[in-house]
């Protein structure tokens, strides 16, 4: 069973600003042509589910919308369902802050302990792991007890989209972790990630 991750457009904000569970907007004119790209990539219809950050969730309704104009009447209800833990990670007090303004003993602390620190007071990779292994299991016993949730869409963030393929490796949200450290794919704004089910 296919399951189609989508990382959001790129979102209104400087470089080099920390902004893991930010809620940041995207420029329309970015937003549309990210979903321009996206629709001949998916299935005319699909379950779509996405973080309640605003950049997901504005693409997620544009792409329920353009979805419902091409599909029969009776799939043109379509909308997307929100769920909290397909955010990003949570970084606390580094959040909206610029990454070299954060004290270097505290980036430190992290790189020593990159799986159970929890940057700014917010959430560790561990953390993120137990969660997106939780919505994982939900969703994978959705898809085989119904055939309405088959093609998967989840449009959320870089970090869930390499935990959601840790996920695929193991289910155990330690080395989920591990493995999502290890992970040095880039994932672009607006990519399209399919994974595949067995």
């Amino acid at each position: 069973m296919p399951v189609y991750l989508i990382r959001h457009p790129v979102p209104q904000i400087a470089s080099g600003i920390c902004y893991g569970q930010s809620d940041l907007t995207v420029d329309v004119t970015e937003r549309e042509a990210v979903l321009a790209r996206l629709l001949p990539q998916l299935p005319s219809y699909c379950h779509i589910m996405t973080s309640p950050l605003r950049r997901c969730a504005d693409l997620a309704t544009a792409l329920c919308g353009a979805l419902a104009a091409t599909a029969n009447s009776g799939e043109a209800t379509m909308v997307p369902q929100s769920d909290p833990r397909l955010m990003e990670l949570n970084f606390g007090d580094w959040e909206n802050q610029a990454w070299d303004r954060i004290p270097r003993a505290e980036i430190d602390a992290w790189a020593d302990h990159p799986v159970t620190y929890a940057p700014g007071g917010g959430e560790s990779v561990l953390a993120m792991s137990i969660r997106i292994a939780d919505f994982m299991r939900e969703l994978q016993q959705k898809q085989q007890n119904s055939s309405i949730v088959a093609n998967c869409v989840l449009i959320c963030h870089a970090g869930s989209i390499r935990q959601i393929r840790a996920y695929q490796c193991t289910p155990e949200p330690m080395q989920m972790a591990q493995h999502v450290l290890a992970d040095q794919r880039v994932i672009s704004y607006g990519e399209c990630v399919v994974l595949h089910w067995h």
